[in-house]
Order: structure tokens, then C-alpha cells, then sequence
């Protein structure tokens, strides 16, 4: 999906923007976590979706599937037809006007595996073409994954859209591009297995269970 950002005042800085956005969106995800949107049993029921819930004690392999978890909780589990972000987007609202810019681009936000095709390490801009839709590209601002990202590389992550420019939701399962016709495959064929007719839940639960197997490590900081 192919997003074009609005004209920008030649005052605005995008990085200092972008790091604004970032800031506020990292203290309203704990607000959201606080709410009481947050429930108990809809944490247990998505750990359970993802496999990482086989009792009663959270089992995680590494350290980027408590982000995951976060991540699908707050943009693909729908209990009651409703994502955590969009029940706390009705119920609680933002605060501000970054508030409500990140509410609303978090509500526009969803998830493909991307591959690396141009990258400004000057800019922080990652020229990015969706695998599972092929022909749509997406232009990435995103200042630490540009300073290493390489034309080529496969990733899954989530697009968080906003009129300035496009951001991850900061979950990303990164894989070498030598295996994407095999993740392709495996992909097609997990993707069936999964219990629910919704696409969203199914590619988040495949990806997921796809970076056990195949996924490079990824520093989060």
C-alpha cells in the first residue's frame, strides 16, 4: 500500500517529529496497557492464539515475542469484534493532539512481510516492497533500522501510518532474503492451519510462528 504524505511547512523536521511521535507513542501504550481496555483474560487468550500460553505460566522463546504478544494484542486480536486500540480509541480517547494523531494512525496500521529495496541512511528512509501484495511499496522512516538495513532484506512488521510519514509499530521478525521462496511456501502452507478466518490474526500467528524457525535476531532498544 502505497501511502503519499501531505505537504509539510518547510519548518517541520521529520526527525524531530518522528521522535516526538515515538516518545508519545511509548507512554501512551502504557496508558492503554494501565486501562482498564486491558483485561486479563483477552492478554491469556491472544498468548494462547500465538502458542505462547500452553498453561497457565507465558512461555516465551525470545526476547522479541513479549513485543509480538503486545503488538497482537494491540492491532489483531478482535475480542468482541474490536482491537484493544480501537476499544480504547471509543472509550478513553486521546489526550492531546499527538495523542490523537497516534490513535488514529495506530487504527490505520497493518502488518505484511516487506522486502528492502533502496534505503537513505541520511534521510532514515527505507523504500520497502510488500511481498504479499505484490506491485505496492511503501516509503519507511525509521531511524536506527536505516542505519543497518540492506537492499534485499525480508521482514515482517506493521505499518503505522501517519500524514507525515509512515512508521513501524517497532514488532519486526526479520528473515534473510535467501529464504523467501521457502518462507513464501511454508507461509501458504501454516497459514491454512490456523483456526480463524481472520486474515489478520492468520498472518501475524504464521509470521510469528515462522521467526522461530527461520527468523534473525533483533535487537530492541
Amino acid at each position: 500500500m502505497l501511502f503519499f504524505n501531505r505537504k509539510r511547512s518547510p519548518s517541520t523536521d521529520p526527525v524531530t517529529l518522528y521522535k516526538k511521535y515515538r516518545t508519545a507513542g511509548t507512554q501512551l501504550s502504557e496508558k492503554v496497557l494501565q486501562s482498564p481496555c486491558m483485561t486479563k483474560p483477552s492478554m491469556e487468550s491472544a498468548g494462547r492464539l500465538l502458542g505462547v500460553l500452553p498453561g497457565k505460566t507465558f512461555v516465551f522463546e525470545q526476547e522479541e515475542e513479549e513485543f509480538a504478544l503486545t503488538d497482537f494484542l494491540f492491532f489483531d486480536y478482535r475480542p468482541a469484534q474490536k482491537t484493544l486500540v480501537e476499544r480504547y480509541a471509543e472509550e478513553v480517547g486521546g489526550k492531546g493532539a499527538d495523542e490523537e494523531a497516534i490513535l488514529r494512525a495506530w487504527q490505520s496500521a497493518y502488518s505484511s512481510l516487506f522486502k528492502v529495496t533502496e534505503v537513505s541512511s541520511a534521510e532514515h528512509l527505507i523504500i520497502l516492497s510488500d511481498v504479499l501484495h505484490p506491485g505496492e511499496t511503501v516509503r519507511l522512516m525509521d531511524l536506527s533500522f536505516s542505519q543497518t538495513a540492506v537492499p534485499g532484506l525480508l521482514f515482517f512488521t506493521r505499518i503505522v501510518p501517519f500524514e507525515e510519514f509512515n512508521t513501524t509499530s517497532g514488532c519486526t521478525f526479520v528473515f534473510p532474503e535467501a529464504r523467501e521462496k521457502h518462507i513464501m511456501t511454508k507461509y501458504k502452507s501454516l497459514v491454512k492451519k490456523v483456526k480463524t478466518s481472520d486474515e489478520r490474526i492468520q498472518r501475524f500467528i504464521c509470521f510469528f510462528k515462522l521467526n522461530r524457525t527461520y527468523g534473525m535476531e533483533v535487537s530492541y532498544r
